[in-house]
């Protein structure tokens, strides 16, 4: 009983403060949407903590990219063309 009574009294004294989302607004209140009907900006670039993010997975996929294409034109073991493919003994030079 003085458990209950104790915490309607905390719950009067504390302020309400509204529930966040990722992009620094609140996901209840007047004129938000569902964090499903945000766009890229609003969601991503609005708060400034998830810039190192993007850095981060941007750099990633540039550097995942650049080996993709290193391997693909630079490797003597991947053939592009159909005459090199045709080659039954391999000529490295």
């Amino acid at each position: 009983m003085f458990a209950v009574r104790a915490a309607s009294r905390l719950a009067a004294i504390r302020p309400q403060v509204p529930v966040r989302s990722m992009a620094g607004r609140p996901t209840s209140g007047r004129g938000s949407k569902p964090d499903a009907q945000l766009t890229f900006k609003e969601a991503w670039l609005a708060d400034p903590a998830t810039y190192p993010i993007i850095v981060i997975i941007s750099t990633a996929c540039i550097g995942c990219a650049a080996y993709c294409a290193k391997c693909l034109f630079g490797s003597p073991d991947v053939r592009i063309t159909k005459t090199s493919r045709s080659q039954i003994i391999r000529d490295w030079s």
